[in-house]
């Protein structure tokens, strides 16, 4: 399977992609390139990359958790039985965002787009690459307009009851429009969901996405 790979001015190894141990054991096939190789690690190796100190990175992977490591050797993951991944990276060393989205099933790995951007891309449906013709609705995270709604005034900071008057449905309704959100959003709980909103100031910004 062919990967477009775009390489930005900052990184000119690869990416790795810290994974937990159900990702890892679903089998990732490596593929290698002129400049960069794909692979995967699950989270009991993360101690042996701990002992590189190269360039400090935090690694958010919204499907799991939020960590820092140091390392020097940076991998993209490649694995054609998850369709759904969403992957971000962050470079210290260069002071900017870069955000690796992956979707096999469309053969595209995307950098150097903004989280915002990013977040607002996947909650609208869309992911446009470098042109028109490569726009594709992803099968990653697609919110149906009532998730949509809720998520939004969640992120503004209503509370379930003011969402339901507003939206004209009972807090039941709300709660279980909420869940459906977030495990789309692969975040386990409502602290894990702000917990990341709040870590890169994202609350002013995402509800405009909707």
């Amino acid at each position: 399977m062919n990967m477009e790979l775009v390489e930005s001015g900052s990184i000119k190894k690869s990416v790795i992609f810290i994974t937990d141990d159900m990702f890892f054991r679903r089998g990732v096939a490596d593929y290698r390139g002129e400049t960069y190789t794909t692979s995967a690690y699950n989270s009991s190796l993360l101690l042996t990359m701990l002992m590189n100190h190269v360039e400090s990175v935090f690694i958010l992977d919204i499907f799991n958790f939020i960590t820092e490591i140091d390392n020097d050797t940076f991998r993209v993951i490649k694995n054609a039985a998850l369709r759904n991944s969403i992957f971000f990276l962050y470079s210290n060393k260069y002071q900017k965002l870069t955000s690796d989205f992956v979707t096999v099933n469309a053969q595209l790995i995307e950098r150097r787009q903004p989280l915002v951007k990013m977040l607002q891309s996947v909650m609208g449906g869309l992911i446009h690459a470098k042109g028109d013709s490569d726009r594709i609705t992803p099968a990653s995270v697609h919110f149906t307009k009532r998730e949509s709604q809720v998520l939004n005034r969640l992120i503004k900071g209503d509370s379930i009851n003011m969402i339901g008057m507003s939206l004209g449905i009972c807090d039941k309704t709300v709660l279980i429009y909420k869940h459906k959100a977030l495990n789309k959003l692969g975040c386990r709980n409502s602290r894990f969901f702000y917990s990341m909103l709040n870590h890169f100031n994202l609350g002013a910004d995402i509800h405009r996405a909707f």
